[in-house]
């Protein structure tokens, strides 16, 4: 155990290369320690090594045959190897034993390519835990991907009547507004879900996206900019920005932000052939 809390310790510092050997020794001097291979799995999951982190899962599971949450803990790596067949099964072995774990029927759904049934496993999780904001969110995505848009922001909106503050429901009913063309209504939810956490990226992300198709530049150009501080080696963007000054008709301002994309990735030809238009002169291509 102490091995284990040793490898938790170091996980948190960042340091995941000490934290596997930490975790490794806890599992291989007992076996039967079931948490160890469980954290093992965790981490080499968040590290990409799937392949790995699925043979730790299934250790973590050999240990502790009645554990749902280690049975959840592979079917998620399973899914996240693209081994969706497995996943599927593993997920449907998970709710023979908890039948209302409200993950397991959230994540089985999203692998089905029968949408009526993963309507029902959705609706049931919602039934369940009516404010589990990501289930609510993927039923409503799945009638909009079906032609029942309707049915679908019914979803988010009856989701914000019991939460009127969850960032998830926010932007991903912001979203599907931005989808339908509905902007005005998009740029409501986006803003709500930035007044409300004004570090949410992904809904300033898509209000971008919205102020853009509105034809509001300055917006769009002022939102970007809050992101570049934040993310200023971020290369799609100064793209963005540098489109939308080139829309605008400023090029010097547009070429300056091409210039910081190909010093950032040099293989982007597409802003190299832009950049080129712009100045009238060949960029070479740099090391």
């Amino acid at each position: 155990r102490a091995l284990n809390d040793m490898g938790v310790l170091l996980e948190k510092e960042g340091r995941y290369e000490e934290a596997l050997a930490y975790y490794r020794h806890a599992a291989e001097a007992r076996p039967e320690f079931a948490l160890a291979h469980s954290n093992l799995c965790d981490l080499l999951g968040r590290m990409g090594n799937h392949e790995a982190a699925i043979a730790a899962c299934k250790a973590a599971v050999a240990a502790a045959p009645d554990s749902a949450d280690y049975m959840y803990n592979l079917g998620v790596q399973f899914a996240a190897a693209g081994m969706t067949a497995d996943a599927i099964k593993q997920y449907r072995a998970v709710l023979a034993v908890a039948p209302e774990d409200v993950r397991v029927l959230n994540n089985l759904a999203l692998l089905l390519e029968d949408a009526a049934e993963a309507e029902t496993l959705l609706r049931r999780a919602l039934e369940i835990k009516p404010e589990f904001s990501l289930a609510r969110a993927n039923l409503g995505n799945l009638y909009v991907k079906h032609g029942k848009t309707e049915q679908g922001l019914a979803v988010y909106l009856e989701g914000l009547e019991l939460a009127p503050d969850d960032l998830e429901l926010m932007n991903g009913l912001g979203y599907q507004y931005l989808l339908l063309g509905t902007l005005d209504k998009a740029r409501e939810q986006f803003e709500h879900a930035l007044e409300t956490a004004p570090d949410y990226d992904r809904a300033r992300v898509n209000l971008v996206q919205a102020c853009t198709l509105a034809g509001d530049v300055d917006a769009a150009l002022e939102h970007i900019g809050f992101l570049l501080k934040k993310y200023p080696r971020e290369v799609q963007l100064h793209a963005d920005m540098g489109g939308l000054y080139e829309k605008t008709g400023q090029p010097d301002k547009a070429a300056a932000c091409y210039h910081a994309v190909l010093e950032l990735d040099p293989s982007r030809d597409d802003i190299r052939h832009r950049l080129e238009t712009l100045e009238g002169v060949p960029v070479p291509q740099q090391e």
